[in-house]
């Protein structure tokens, strides 16, 4: 829930700065389009799902990873591919437009009265809200139909389904608007009421502000059974494939791509496609965040620890605070970074007694947005969380979309125990 918080304030705010800038520098539309890179590897089997970034249509942006997926009305063959479907590690369960959806599918009914809607909202005041219905869920050739005959709890977005102020935020109207379809979060846990959980999940047992039920325009907060509940497609497949992600990304120059092509493979350690070996594992709170040790850009060794730290593939950039007074930001007060030239940055990622130091690079975003040809693709924009947070504990430390260009990220679920390095682990975990 907080991951993707972080990640709609960059979408909804700071993508619209770059397109400015990128429009501004070059006067016109008429830039080229970089060359696309692609995965050394093809990968094959109903597991793997093709993934894009940068390609997605629907008024798609910079870094945007995104697939297709098929909704199938429960227990039948009646249903509809949707691409452009955003994938979001820091977030949990199926969203999409209902404006797209061309198939029957029934809105959940309310014990004692009224039908069940969801609301996810984000700090930039933005957020979603929708029927929440059943559907049959497919992602590659594999089908939460195995497992759940009555489908899984997705949301429909309709912001102006009933009585959306409730929802106290201004909900996404379109795809364009949002960038996007529809919206896929795989993160490691199995529903959004699961994170901060340590005992019984809460929504369960106590009216939270992401379900309501509603009788004609009124809608009120409920508490919510954990069979309706939103849940993460891939925690609902069948094992062993219900086990996690692994995304696999090509790497990018530093001069970016006109487009990446890459793969979420469902499941881990189960097949020769999603087998990890000598990756670094590092189990992830309660909160599905872990510790990230920074001090500027210096040696880490002896900076402070920020435990707002995440892995999330919906942020399209990678975002960290201003120490000392670098990196430099850019003019205009938009909040990305401007070195004069490119610089290599230091952080220590700890969880337990795991850890490891990870080198990332961040370029000048002027120059970088403004180049012909044109990249849609990029590891080395960054932008300031100084002000999205008022002590170290809260600052988050964003390893967004470029932290997985070039990298093998495997995102374990909570309840599972896959194979990874030879050996059973628990979830839920990261580990690349």
């Amino acid at each position: 829930m907080n991951n993707i918080k972080a990640a709609l304030i960059l979408i909804g705010g700071l993508i619209v700065s770059f397109n400015q800038v990128a429009c501004t520098a070059s006067g016109t539309s008429s830039r080229s389009l970089a060359a696309a890179v692609y995965f050394p590897t093809t990968l094959t089997g109903d597991n793997v799902v093709p993934m894009s970034v940068g390609a997605c249509g629907v008024n798609g942006y910079e870094n945007e990873p995104c697939i297709s997926i098929t909704l199938c009305a429960p227990g039948t063959t009646t249903c509809q591919t949707i691409d452009n479907i955003l994938v979001d590690t820091g977030s949990y369960g199926l969203k999409v437009f209902k404006s797209l959806i061309t198939i029957p599918l029934t809105q959940i009914s309310v014990s004692g009265g009224g039908s069940l809607a969801s609301c996810t909202g984000y700090l930039d005041g933005s957020g979603h809200w929708g029927e929440v219905v059943r559907a049959d869920v497919k992602l590659g050739g594999l089908s939460t139909q195995a497992t759940v005959t009555a489908g899984i709890p997705i949301v429909t977005l309709n912001a102006s389904y009933a009585n959306a102020s409730g929802c106290s935020d201004e909900p996404d109207t379109t795809p364009a608007v949002a960038g996007f379809n529809g919206i896929i979060g795989v993160g490691p846990f199995v529903e959004d009421c699961s994170v901060n959980d340590t005992g019984t999940n809460p929504c369960v047992v106590a009216a939270k502000s992401l379900y309501w039920k509603c009788t004609g325009n009124n809608c009120q907060k409920t508490a919510v059974p954990a069979s309706d509940q939103v849940a993460n497609p891939v925690a609902k497949l069948a094992a062993p494939y219900n086990t996690g992600v692994v995304l696999k990304l090509p790497s990018v120059s530093s001069t970016g791509a006109g487009a990446a092509y890459g793969y979420m493979v469902l499941g881990i350690g189960s097949d020769s496609n999603n087998t990890a070996t000598g990756t670094t594992i590092f189990p992830v709170e309660n909160d599905a965040t872990f510790v990230t040790t920074y001090n500027g850009t210096s040696n880490p060794s002896g900076g402070s620890d920020y435990d707002y730290a995440f892995i999330d593939s919906g942020t399209n950039f990678n975002g960290f605070p201003r120490l000392g007074g670098s990196p430099t930001l850019c003019s205009g007060g938009s909040g990305f970074y401007c070195p004069a030239s490119e610089i290599n940055v230091y952080a220590i990622m700890k969880s337990g007694s795991v850890t490891q130091q990870v080198t990332f690079k961040v370029g000048n975003m002027f120059t970088l947005a403004s180049a012909d040809p044109q990249s849609k693709v990029f590891n080395n924009i960054a932008f300031d969380t100084s002000d999205m947070g008022s002590t170290v504990a809260d600052i988050p430390f964003d390893w967004g979309l470029p932290f997985f260009l070039g990298r093998s990220v495997y995102v374990g679920i909570k309840g599972t125990s896959p194979t990874i390095n030879g050996s059973a682990t628990a979830g839920p975990f990261w580990a690349f």
